[in-house]
């Protein structure tokens, strides 16, 4: 089950962070929400860094980590997209992401700016809401992995790679779409991913 993992500084007394789990589970009901926590100090950047990279390595490789300690919401701070060799990241482009970035290897960085991806109308002060929790959830859609899990485990993994690879060239689909687009717009998780995915579980 694909995991989503939160850290806040919204705390746990109202009703902010029940609103980012609505959003993301009304998007991607399979996905699996975990608190790594809401009790950064309010709008304090370097400890909800500090949280994040001291706990992101815990979770299963894939896992997509949101981390909303925000002080410049509504501002022109742009909203990223990070991708490294195992872990996605999502957040304000403030530092929050930075010191857990600085320990990974990172792929592919992508800047949010097409507001048909955001819950609208979207609000001038809970972008965790409206913004990064529907950019996470549309990021996270990889339920299809499971699904070749399961039939791994009834065939060979090398049989299934050859058909996957065979249905995407008899239909005229590259094997490796860009990474940002396939993630938000198609219904299946790029070949090249399923095939990794395959191969690692063999």
């Amino acid at each position: 089950m694909p995991i989503v993992t939160l850290t806040t500084d919204f705390g746990t007394a109202d009703w902010f962070v029940g609103s980012m789990k609505g959003v993301i589970l009304g998007i991607g009901p399979q996905l699996q929400i975990v608190d790594l926590t809401h009790g950064v100090p309010a709008g304090d950047v370097r400890a909800g860094a500090f949280a994040l990279a001291a706990a992101y390595r815990c979770f299963p490789r894939l896992t997509t980590h949101v981390a909303i300690v925000d002080p410049g919401v509504g501002s022109q701070r742009a909203a990223l997209v990070v991708r490294t060799a195992n872990y996605f990241f999502v957040g304000p482009d403030n530092g929050v992401l930075s010191w857990a970035l600085a320990q990974e290897k990172v792929l592919e960085v992508w800047r949010v700016e097409n507001r048909e991806l955001f819950r609208q109308p979207v609000s001038h002060t809970f972008h965790g809401r409206d913004v990064f929790a529907p950019i996470a959830a549309r990021f996270s859609r990889r339920h299809e992995f499971e699904a070749d899990a399961f039939a791994a485990r009834h065939a060979h993994a090398s049989d299934l790679v050859a058909a996957l690879v065979k249905l995407y060239q008899e239909n005229a689909s590259t094997l490796t779409p860009d990474p940002l687009h396939s993630a938000f717009y198609d219904s299946h998780p790029p070949a090249a991913l399923r095939v990794e995915r395959l191969l690692a579980g063999a």
